[in-house]
């Protein structure tokens, strides 16, 4: 395909910065190159590609920053190792007890059995991770006579080749393989007309890259990411300045930008902050959520259910870094998972733009007690002798319905197809 004079330029001009990129990247390797760039004697890899990359094209956004440390394809914290689970950094609710997706499951068939039986169910998963809910409510939809073969499709957003087998190898355990299929993203699923849709989105919007953008009294302004050119390097290659441990630092974008005032306009909420208000915002959330409802408005009907951690509100300052701890988001990029609250509001706006309906959000606490834990949890225990299990069961529990943790800090966000009350969305559980 020929280019244009200006997108030819501008493709060259990229080319020249990517090689002046990994030249000045490769000539820095070491400890000797990483006092020669400012940084700490232990700066990861990533950090000395983002650094280089700064220099070379200058302050870059918060969701460059994200996507780079998350995403890269060699040095991103998730292309690496297995962040999830017991062996990893954090541990998700269907890791810690079978529980969690066992009455997800159930409330997918109640939908189904009032909105959708007269068709198929075809189940969709956004960010399965290791396969491990997904499982969970296969199982749990063999183990009720309605709903037993009534799975057309399973489809996965997944983009990690290795969560792909992983997640291949454990779910064919459950479905003919056939009936699986992989995709890069939500859009890329197509509508149904004949068969139910039930969806699923756990701890997906937390790692979705955030900008965040600054009110000023002329406006939005974008907060980005620049090298902190005050931070000075000592002879054992550690960094002097206490506020720029890292050689990273925050900055104003110092214009305002097209795209700073189409994210502030993005929510009809972000008018009336004060200024000085930082907001942390994802256009791809919102896109991501508009995705879903226009997949579970088609004819085919559906349900969804968005858990993760946030409130039904904006959020300024919980963009943060964690592996075992919480740590500064410019520490060894690369090696720490980055997050942040997730707006539901904000989802339910774009879910609004479309024909489908929202419920809640509503504590995970709530919700689990609505489709009846307690009771789940009693039957699990009558079936089982052996004392350490019994504790596991006990605790896992406990630990999903923490008033003080997981409990009260994740929210379950129902969209259906249909309108009028939703179970348990229409009751005061505490």
């Amino acid at each position: 395909m020929r280019l244009s004079g200006s997108r030819l330029l501008r493709t060259r001009a990229s080319h020249v910065r990517q090689i002046s990129v990994r030249r000045l990247v490769h000539s820095t390797d070491g400890l000797d190159g990483s006092r020669a760039l400012g940084l700490p004697s232990n700066s990861t890899p990533l950090q000395k590609i983002l650094y280089a990359s700064i220099q070379a094209k200058g302050p870059i956004p918060v969701s460059e920053y994200m996507q780079m440390c998350l995403s890269h394809p060699i040095e991103g914290y998730y292309m690496k190792g297995d962040p999830i689970g017991a062996r990893g950094d954090f541990i998700t609710s269907p890791e810690i007890s079978q529980l969690f997706g066992e009455l997800v499951g159930i409330w997918f068939v109640y939908q189904w059995l009032e909105h959708g039986q007269s068709r198929a169910i075809r189940v969709v998963e956004l960010g399965p991770g290791r396969g491990t809910l997904m499982d969970d409510m296969l199982r749990t939809f063999d183990s009720i006579k309605q709903t037993r073969g009534q799975i057309q499709a399973v489809h996965l957003v997944e983009t990690s080749n290795k969560l792909r087998e992983e997640q291949k190898s454990r779910l064919t355990m459950r479905v003919p393989e056939r009936i699986l299929c992989w995709h890069d993203r939500a859009e890329d699923i197509s509508k149904s007309d004949d068969a139910f849709t039930v969806l699923v989105a756990h701890e997906l919007f937390d790692a979705i890259p955030i900008h965040i953008i600054e009110k000023t009294p002329d406006g939005f302004q974008e907060v980005l990411v620049d090298i902190d050119r005050t931070a000075q390097t000592t002879t054992t290659g550690t960094l002097s300045s206490v506020n720029a441990p890292c050689g990273f630092r925050f900055v104003l974008s110092g214009r305002l930008s097209p795209l700073a005032h189409t994210l502030g306009q993005s929510s009809p909420r972000f008018a009336s902050v004060p200024n000085a208000s930082r907001i942390e915002v994802s256009p791809t959330s919102w896109g991501i959520a508009r995705t879903i409802g226009e997949m579970l408005s088609a004819p085919g009907g559906g349900a969804g259910l968005i858990i993760d951690y946030g409130d039904n509100r904006a959020f300024g300052s919980s963009f943060r870094a964690s592996n075992t701890n919480p740590i500064d988001v410019f520490y060894q990029p690369g090696l720490s998972d980055l997050t942040a609250n997730v707006d539901f509001a904000y989802l339910e706006e774009a879910i609004a733009s479309t024909s489908a309906s929202t419920r809640g959000p509503i504590t995970q606490r709530a919700f689990l007690a609505g489709m009846g834990v307690s009771v789940r949890v009693q039957r699990l225990l009558a079936g089982v002798e052996d004392a350490e299990k019994r504790t596991r069961i006990e605790k896992g529990a406990q630990r999903l319905m923490d008033p003080l943790g997981m409990g009260t800090q994740y929210k379950v966000l129902g969209i259906t197809s249909s309108t009028g009350d939703t179970y348990p969305f229409n009751i005061n559980i505490t």
